[in-house]
């Protein structure tokens, strides 16, 4: 997959008992997606007018577009290697990932 190198995407590599195998899938951490869509994003000035319906539905369009799963969970709940499994188990080989922290 040819992703720009601005959303500085990571491999997530572990073994899948399922397949007997390694799986790879390339980790996006959601503000590098974020930043990546709206380069303007973490601009305190700019929060007030932001629409964040809006940026869920972009971030939502993005992974469609791209064969992206969206992993979010909360701390407590959070694991890499469930939201790799997760993609794998749906074919797909890129996760964008949110701590909900």
């Amino acid at each position: 997959m040819n992703l720009p190198e601005s959303l500085k995407a990571k491999p997530i590599t572990s073994y899948s008992w399922e397949s007997h195998s390694t799986v790879t899938i390339l980790g996006i951490n959601i503000t590098n997606l974020l930043t990546f869509l709206f380069p303007d994003y973490f601009d305190m000035s700019k929060w007030t007018s932001r629409d964040y319906t809006q940026d869920r539905e972009a971030v939502k369009k993005w992974c469609a577009e791209n064969s992206a799963y969206y992993y979010a969970r909360d701390r407590e709940n959070f694991s890499l290697s469930e939201a790799r499994e997760d993609a794998a188990k749906q074919g797909l080989k890129v996760v964008v990932y949110e701590d909900l922290s």
